[in-house]
């Protein structure tokens, strides 16, 4: 009996130090895990250039996205809400991201910029005419730290909206010429310019899918054209009072390109396949 209880007591020792091994080691292999902070929040707040749009706490809102029909939504700015009911800004991490369904996606998408996917922040993009709704996610790794609950979204139908832009046109100031087209990756057109000489202003307009044609909002748009080879040509003469319009000066005979990009907020929103510019 006494030897049977001796040998009982081995094998309870054995296995709690094999416990303890296996325990050590995971944590060893995995030294980040139990540290990782998951996102603790009970709701969402919505806001157009800082001021609140929407809110939804604990699956419940009274609040209704809207989005203009062919056209995209102001941009939102997402803030989270924890349990003592103050908001916070949303995680950095890279394993944190923003996810979302639409209860019909044939009523409206979310657009975000060059770069952007799965920050947090976003437009609605409206492409019919109707009412549904929307749930967002915070995706960390292969799970969902959050989930908001459904937030109504509305399509409304306004004149003087427009789409993303898929092209451009660029023309003279003076004779109001179309000098290059761009739609989608095809480019109609060069510019050409002399040796230490500086063209006049080119403008710059922009269409959508629906040949809607218009200029972003000063700010938070503005205009970046880069060029391919600076000592070829310079752009010269953006103003604060024609912000989508530019001039190109040539420094010396050659080729190289300009590519037009519409920045929001400093970033990168869209960019423009390269126009050949020639320097005789």
């Amino acid at each position: 009996m006494k030897k049977n209880l001796f040998l009982l007591k081995r094998i309870v020792l054995l296995f709690s130090l094999l416990t303890i091994f296996i325990f050590a080691t995971a944590c060893e292999d995995d030294p980040v895990a139990p540290q990782e902070e998951h996102l603790k929040a009970i709701g969402m707040v919505f806001y157009d250039s800082g001021i609140e749009v929407a809110r939804i706490i604990r699956g419940v809102t009274s609040d209704t996205l809207k989005a203009p029909l062919g056209g995209l939504s102001e941009h939102y700015d997402i803030k989270f809400i924890d349990e003592n009911e103050n908001e916070f800004d949303p995680p950095s991490t890279e394993t944190q991201t923003l996810a979302w369904e639409f209860a019909d996606a044939a009523i409206a998408d979310i657009w975000q910029h060059e770069g952007e996917d799965g920050s947090f922040a976003f437009h609605l993009q409206g492409l019919l005419v109707g009412k549904t709704s929307i749930e967002f996610f915070v995706k960390h790794n292969d799970h969902n730290d959050y989930r908001s609950g459904k937030i109504p979204v509305k399509v409304i139908n306004e004149t003087g909206t427009h789409g993303i832009a898929i092209g451009l046109e660029l023309s003279d100031e003076e004779t109001g010429n179309i000098l290059v087209a761009i739609n989608n990756s095809q480019v109609i057109g060069q510019l050409s310019v002399k040796t230490n000489e500086t063209t006049d202003h080119f403008e710059v307009e922009f269409f959508d899918a629906n040949n809607v044609h218009f200029v972003p909002v000063v700010p938070p748009h503005s205009l970046l054209v880069e060029v391919g080879d600076i000592s070829i040509v310079q752009i010269v003469g953006q103003e604060a009072d024609e912000p989508w319009a530019f001039k190109v000066a040539g420094l010396k005979s050659g080729s190289t390109t300009i590519t037009i990009k519409i920045l929001h907020d400093g970033n990168v929103g869209v960019t423009f396949a390269p126009i050949t510019v020639n320097v005789n």
